[in-house]
């Protein structure tokens, strides 16, 4: 959850440096390269949801408002206090089934906005001979940390 609001934190203050110095056309495109995948991803959260039969008032809201990741890093959390408490094999299954949807969608995440924004972002240095942009270096680590996770993941899927 802690990368997730990094990362989304990094890009708003790319986009706003970009349109303070005045580059529209590179604002503009970094800031489509963080809404687009993020609507796609709360669209496949949303149908697992709806798949899932556990949609809610709460879950639309939340993924209208693209928070929809947030939430389910809250439902993860609270899933996995019921299953340490209960000690029941279905609440660990729902867990297990539960992550592997996180780190499905931001494995989604990470090939829609992640990736090609690392392109636009090295573009970008090179033309404006600029290198302190942070977003370009965190995507690289995003990009790998994200690869690396959904490979561990080895937990049962129910």
């Amino acid at each position: 959850m802690v990368t997730f609001i990094a990362d989304l934190s990094t890009d708003l203050f790319l986009v706003v440096d970009y349109f303070t110095r005045g580059h529209t056309y590179w604002a503009v495109s970094t800031f489509l390269l963080i809404v687009l995948p993020a609507t796609i991803v709360q669209m496949f959260s949303m149908r697992w949801h709806i798949v899932d039969d556990t949609v809610s008032c709460y879950h639309w809201l939340a993924h209208i408002f693209l928070l929809g990741l947030m939430h389910r890093y809250v439902l993860v959390l609270k899933t996995g206090l019921e299953a340490r408490t209960s000690g029941d094999s279905t609440d660990f299954q729902r867990l297990y089934h539960q992550q592997n949807d996180i780190c499905m969608l931001h494995l989604f995440e990470s090939f829609m906005e992640s990736a090609p924004q690392l392109v636009l972002q090295l573009y970008i240095m090179i033309s404006l001979e600029a290198w302190q942009s942070w977003t370009g270096k965190f995507s690289i680590i995003l990009l790998f940390f994200f690869l690396l996770a959904v490979h561990s993941d080895s937990g049962p899927v129910a």
